[in-house]
């Protein structure tokens, strides 16, 4: 008979990406106030739960959420399921 194990985790992410255009720049902004109106931001939270279901099979169901997908804030926020798997042979 072998153990079970299981784990909760969490994790958060805040990612910062330059848009992909390209702008003029008026000569009164300076380049702090240019590259804040350029730059946008990702946000992401993620809960998974791992069970090692048996000695050489690990599950781990995933939820995340995105806030500002693609460091687009005009996109909406996305709640995402995922699973994961490990298979020792």
């Amino acid at each position: 008979m072998h153990a079970w194990c299981s784990v909760l985790g969490t994790y958060a992410e805040y990612a910062v990406a330059l848009a992909e255009r390209v702008v003029s720049i008026p000569d009164d902004v300076t380049f702090e106030q240019a590259a804040a109106a350029l730059l946008g931001s990702e946000k992401a939270v993620e809960l998974n739960y791992s069970q090692q279901v048996t000695p050489y099979w690990l599950v781990q169901p995933v939820f995340q959420y995105y806030v500002d997908v693609g460091a687009n804030a005009a996109l909406a926020n996305a709640p995402v399921l995922g699973f994961r798997t490990k298979v020792n042979f």
